[in-house]
C-alpha cells in the first residue's frame, strides 16, 4: 500500500487530476447537436461563468466540466474540425467565488456533499486558503483545478482556437457568437455567487499562497492580483 502511495504522489498532479476525474463519473463528453450544427465546442471551465454560456449555446444541457483531452478521444475528427473556446478567470478571483459557492452548497447534491465534508469545519475564507495549500482533496476538487489542465495537452499547449476572459466577457463572448455565425445574444446571470471584491479577502499570506498554487494559470492566462 505504502509503494502504491509513493507511486501516486510521484505522478504529475495533471495525471492525478485526470485519474480521479474518470473515477469519480461514468458519464462520457457528449457532442450535443448544436455543437455539431455549429461545428463549435465548448470548454466549460468552472466558476468562469460556464452556465451563462452554456444556456445561450445549448439551453437547458449541462456542457459539463470535460477537458479537450475528453473530447479529443471521444471523437478526433470532429475535435479537430470544430471552432473551439473556453473562458478563463482571475485566479484569485475565482477561488473566492468558488469556496463562497460550495460552502453555501452549490447547486447539485456532489457538490453539497463536498461542502458538508471537506469545507464544515471551515469558517472564513482565509482558514480555507491554508487548508486548500495542504490538502490534496481540496486541490483535486473540479472548482478549484487549475484552469490550464482543462485546456492543454501533455506539452502544456493550448487546445482551443480561442480563450475568452470572465473579466471581458460580454466583449468576448460577442466575438464567439460571430465567429460561429449565432445571432447576438445577452448572457443570462446563472450560479453568480454574492461576495465583496475578491482582492478585499486576502492578506499578503494567502495572496502568495494562491500565487503559488496556480502559477502556471497566472503565467498562460496572464494575470495580476
Amino acid at each position: 500500500m505504502q509503494v502504491l502511495k509513493f507511486l501516486w504522489d510521484k505522478l504529475p498532479k495533471k495525471t492525478r487530476f485526470k485519474v480521479n476525474q474518470k473515477l469519480g463519473r461514468n458519464l462520457v463528453p457528449t457532442y450535443y447537436p448544436e455543437y455539431i450544427d455549429n461545428k463549435m465546442l465548448f470548454i466549460h471551465i468552472p466558476k468562469s461563468a460556464g452556465s451563462s454560456i452554456g444556456k445561450v449555446l445549448i439551453g437547458d444541457k449541462k456542457p459539463g466540466h470535460w477537458t479537450t483531452d475528453d473530447f479529443m478521444a471521444m471523437n478526433k475528427a470532429r475535435f479537430n474540425e470544430y471552432y473551439k473556446f473556453c473562458f478563463v478567470r482571475n485566479p484569485w478571483d475565482r477561488v473566492v467565488s468558488s469556496f463562497f459557492y460550495l460552502k453555501k452548497g452549490g447547486n447539485n447534491p456532489k457538490d453539497l456533499e463536498f461542502s458538508q465534508t471537506e469545507l464544515k469545519n471551515i469558517n472564513s475564507f482565509e482558514e480555507f486558503v491554508y487548508s486548500l495549500n495542504e490538502n490534496e482533496n481540496l486541490q483535486n476538487w473540479i472548482h478549484f483545478i487549475p484552469q490550464n489542465h482543462f485546456i492543454t495537452d501533455g506539452y502544456g499547449r493550448i487546445n482551443v482556437d480561442y480563450v475568452g476572459k470572465f473579466e471581458s466577457l460580454d466583449q468576448d463572448f460577442s466575438l464567439v457568437l460571430e465567429k460561429i455565425g449565432l445571432p447576438q445574444i445577452e448572457l443570462p446571470k446563472v450560479n453568480k455567487s454574492k461576495h465583496k471584491n475578491y482582492q478585499e479577502y486576502y492578506t499578503d499570506e494567502t495572496k502568495e499562497i494562491i500565487g503559488n498554487l496556480y502559477r502556471e494559470d497566472i503565467s498562460l492566462f496572464n494575470y495580476t492580483f
